[in-house]
């Protein structure tokens, strides 16, 4: 599964959650989300790749003492959460990215940025 998937680009996964949450929205699920006539989205930024040989031009950097780099990739995960029942639904994640030609790691307040539109 790893090896297929690992040469998949992200951003074609996003058709999936788009179409179940559609489907939601048709079928009128996502009114027991709602809470004061709104959404709670519970955001959380977390890892999901780390490395000190294999990396590539979009991984974050972190230098440790003796001259030693990790590279590593972390993404920021959103899901609607209820207050009254146990599911939840999760919303397409948005990874932490460099920026064109920046040399400085993101951060997850930009990717919420880029993921809330």
């Amino acid at each position: 599964m790893r090896e297929r998937l690992d040469k998949m680009d992200p951003f074609l996964l996003r058709g999936s959650f788009k179409k179940v949450f559609a489907a939601l929205q048709r079928g009128k699920g996502l009114e027991q989300f709602t809470y004061l006539g709104h959404y709670l989205l519970s955001v959380d930024g977390t890892g999901y790749f780390s490395s000190s040989k294999v990396h590539c031009d979009q991984c974050c950097k972190k230098h440790h003492r003796y001259d030693s780099v990790s590279y590593y990739h972390m993404m920021l995960g959103a899901m609607l959460v209820p207050l009254w029942i146990k599911h939840v639904i999760p919303l397409p994640p948005e990874q932490n990215m460099k920026e064109d030609g920046s040399k400085k790691n993101d951060c997850e307040r930009n990717a919420g940025n880029r993921m809330l539109p």
